[in-house]
């Protein structure tokens, strides 16, 4: 079995997701530092949606891979830019 095709290890990772987001609510207050969570959410719906649909359609499926491939990707650079603007405030 694949990991990558796993709709468990998916849901798993999707999970984790919404706990970082709540833990992440608790502890920062700024709105833009849910940016790369809000993007990490994003790119594990579209992949377990498309898990779901594969079967009936094969097309939508690989879009929506290709979708969760760029929310991957933006939530790596949300990531990044997060990090430099709170060195930039905060003067690590």
């Amino acid at each position: 079995m694949k990991l990558r095709k796993s709709k468990t290890v998916a849901w798993i990772a999707l999970l984790l997701i919404v706990v970082v987001l709540v833990l992440n609510v608790i502890v920062e207050d700024a709105w833009w530092s849910f940016i790369d969570i809000f993007f990490a959410f994003m790119m594990m719906f579209c992949h377990l949606v498309s898990l779901y649909i594969e079967k009936f359609n094969k097309v939508s499926a690989g879009k929506l891979e290709m979708i969760s491939f760029v929310c991957g990707i933006l939530m790596i650079v949300a990531f990044i830019a997060e990090y430099v603007v709170e060195s930039v405030i905060f003067k690590l």
